[in-house]
Parts: structure tokens; C-alpha cells; sequence
């Protein structure tokens, strides 16, 4: 999975475009990402633990990815000043996207199955970050059917590890629980010896 991540990062290597989306492009980027991420927390309810840190970690990398283009934002903003940048709704859709990917990384990360959690948020981070920028930012891709060809294997092969350490999460059997230690014996008084001769 690690290797799939790599590879389609550096075959696609994202670069140009511009400095900040236009309305559109947001628009549209919130239109597709709200109901997306909304949907994997819904989903991810009443569900195994590896399967809810899975699609917890998913919305938590999508909005990683659109934290980035909106911290690119944010600094092309800072340019033209403070009370520019107060001014400008960048800053605060920025902040309340950051609050929710933390509040959903928490609870994927709460969710009991540490390696999905982790491995889905690596992943789809960096994957939403260069559609938000080639979408959005009209950053571009390297070109050429090898590369696009070599980019396609590598998201494969980034899904099937994904796919293998949920399913090795799920069979993973779960530690027993300790059994509670054996009551003590109640120890029986003594009986005087008096009492036996008297007897």
C-alpha cells in the first residue's frame, strides 16, 4: 500500500495551476465532498471496528485534502494583508474544516482498529489533495498513457492493501478478557479446645 502511495505520487506529480480555486470550483468541491463525508459517517455507525475506522479515515483524508487547497488559499489571501485575509472566507471555512477532519481523525482513531485508521487517512489525504488541485486549482498531471497507465496500477494496488489489512483487522481475534481471580476460601473459627473437653 505504501509503495502504491508512492508511486502514484510521483507519476502524477501535480504542478502549475493557479493560486486559489474560483467560486465555482469550490462550489462544486463542497457540493461533492459534504455529502460524501456525511454519507461515510453515517455509514459508519453500528459498524465493526475495522470497517468504522476505515470510512471514518476515509472522510478524514478527504477533508486533509481540502484543507490543503484551502491553506494554499489562505496564504495567496495573506499576501494583501491582515484585514484582507480577516475579510476573506478562506480563513473560516478553513477553520471549520480543520475542526471537523480532527474531530473525525479522533474518532477513527477511537474506533478500535488502530491500522485501518492510520493506513486509509495516509491514503486518501494525499489522493484528495491532487483531485482538489487538478479539479479545483487546474494544477496538471504528468500525461502520456504510460504514466496515466503506471497512476492506475498504483491506485489498485493503494486499494487492494487497503482492502487485505481491513480484512486481516476483521479476522484478527479479539484478546480475551482476563477471568476474575477465584473467590477466597472463607476461613472456619477455630473452635475452642475448652468446648471439646467439655464435650
Amino acid at each position: 500500500m505504501t509503495a502504491g502511495l508512492a508511486g502514484f505520487l510521483v507519476l502524477a506529480h501535480p504542478s502549475g495551476g493557479r493560486s486559489d480555486a474560483t467560486t465555482l470550483g469550490w462550489a462544486i468541491t463542497a457540493a461533492v465532498a459534504v455529502p460524501l463525508c456525511g454519507g461515510l459517517v453515517a455509514a459508519s455507525r453500528h459498524r465493526r471496528p475495522a470497517l468504522k475506522a476505515s470510512l471514518l479515515g476515509v472522510a478524514t483524508g478527504i477533508l486533509w485534502g481540502i484543507a490543503a487547497g484551502l491553506t494554499k488559499a489562505v496564504v495567496d489571501h495573506l499576501d494583501s494583508g491582515v484585514l484582507a485575509l480577516l475579510a476573506d472566507w478562506h480563513l473560516y471555512v478553513l477553520v471549520a474544516v480543520g475542526w471537523a477532519s480532527l474531530a473525525l481523525a479522533q474518532a477513527s482513531l477511537q474506533a478500535g482498529a488502530l491500522a485501518p485508521a492510520v493506513a486509509t487517512q495516509a491514503t486518501f489525504d494525499p489522493l484528495a489533495s491532487v483531485l482538489v488541485g487538478t479539479l479545483a486549482f487546474a494544477e496538471t498531471i504528468r500525461q502520456g498513457g504510460l504514466g496515466l497507465a503506471g497512476c492506475a496500477i498504483c491506485l489498485v494496488a493503494m486499494l487492494a492493501g487497503l482492502a487485505v489489512l481491513a480484512a486481516a483487522e476483521r479476522a484478527s481475534p479479539a484478546t480475551p478478557a482476563l477471568a476474575p481471580p477465584p473467590p477466597a476460601a472463607t476461613a472456619r473459627p477455630a473452635v475452642p479446645s475448652a468446648t471439646l473437653d467439655r464435650g
